[in-house]
């Protein structure tokens, strides 16, 4: 197994490709935390659980501040109001971005096995490398869907502020683009198909 001492010139890369200091910052994490290598399974699925929880809950809390703005419609600072979906968006991005790494610890001791696990929880075909590939797709997803509501939010400015129809068609495609997949996702990929 592959250890931050065990490398000679100090540039090697962890199972999956990640840069050192990834893969050190991620290893001694789960040393400070406790977690032995072995019990990082799940990493990776509990990091994507949490992504989609904070999409969740940045998109009710900006549903919120949308509904208490629209009293005065005419005083509406729509760039101040998408702050939420924009934070959670980018918390988002980086747990999805961190999913892809979460679970090297247990790859690495994997792969160290012979034969490499593939009968033992979380199985690692099964389970791990499938949740890093569609992590890896759900990415330009969540970009898609960014850009799409940021085009949403220059229309919707520009049409309060200045009675321009500015960014329409492009805040449609992106944000069509976003659903698209999302719909995708939910009827080609779902548990235990």
């Amino acid at each position: 197994r592959w250890s931050p001492d065990s490398s000679s010139a100090g540039q090697a890369n962890c199972c999956c490709g990640c840069a050192n200091c990834v893969w050190l910052v991620i290893h001694w994490t789960y040393r400070l935390l406790g977690i032995p290598d072995d019990d990082t399974g799940l990493c990776t699925h509990y990091a994507c659980h949490a992504a989609r929880l904070v999409l969740l809950f940045s998109h009710g809390a900006w549903l919120l501040k949308v509904a208490s703005a629209l009293e005065h419609p005419d005083e509406v600072e729509w760039f101040a109001l998408f702050t939420p979906v924009w934070v959670g968006d980018t918390l988002c991005s980086m747990l999805v971005a961190m999913s892809w790494v979460a679970s090297c610890p247990y790859i690495a001791v994997c792969m160290d096995e012979t034969p490499a696990r593939i009968a033992g929880p979380p199985k690692l075909l099964l389970e791990v490398f499938p949740e890093i590939f569609l992590s890896i797709i759900a990415l330009p997803c969540i970009l898609a869907a960014f850009l799409g509501e940021y085009s949403f939010c220059a229309y919707l400015d520009a049409v309060t502020h200045h009675g321009d129809d500015g960014a329409f068609v492009s805040a449609a495609l992106f944000l069509g683009a976003a659903a698209a997949s999302a719909i995708c996702h939910g009827a080609l990929l779902t548990h235990n198909s």
